[in-house]
Order: structure tokens, then C-alpha cells, then sequence
């Protein structure tokens, strides 16, 4: 959450313009004062191939995440070592 508010504006702004997930992204890796991890960096650019990525953050309820969740879950199984 630190990284977030080191962006500088909250997402509530964005969510307020309309703006989707994706752009949101999008804001969140240009602006980000930290680098980004290689795991980070791949895992945003992923979402940004799935539906929810165009849905305005306000649109965007726990529902929606839940479907995410089990669309990338599809076909993976957890690496238990």
C-alpha cells in the first residue's frame, strides 16, 4: 500500500474519472518511485490481458475479483516444494 500512496494521487481519484484497471496500471508502473520487481512487472502486465483490465475501477467489485482470481487459476497448480 506504500508504493500506491508514493505515487502521489490516491485511486479514488481515478476511480472517480472513469478510468479502467488498465489505466490504472498503466499510471501505477510510470509513476512508481520504487522499481518494480521482475515478479510485479510481470504480474500487471498479465491482468492487462484479461477482461477485467478494461472495466472502469468503479465498476470493479469483490465479485470481479473473485472471477480474476479463478481465471488465472485455471490450469496451475500450487508449487508446494
Amino acid at each position: 500500500m506504500k508504493e500506491i500512496e508514493a505515487v502521489g494521487e490516491d485511486l479514488s481519484s481515478i476511480r472517480n474519472r472513469g478510468r479502467t484497471l488498465g489505466d490504472a496500471i498503466d499510471r501505477y508502473t510510470k509513476e512508481s518511485i520504487k522499481e518494480i520487481g521482475r515478479t510485479k512487472s510481470q504480474m500487471l502486465r498479465s491482468i492487462r490481458d484479461y477482461d477485467i483490465a478494461d472495466m472502469a475501477c468503479s465498476e470493479i467489485n469483490s465479485e470481479h475479483i473473485v472471477a480474476f482470481a479463478k481465471q488465472v487459476g485455471i490450469g496451475r497448480t500450487p508449487d508446494c516444494r
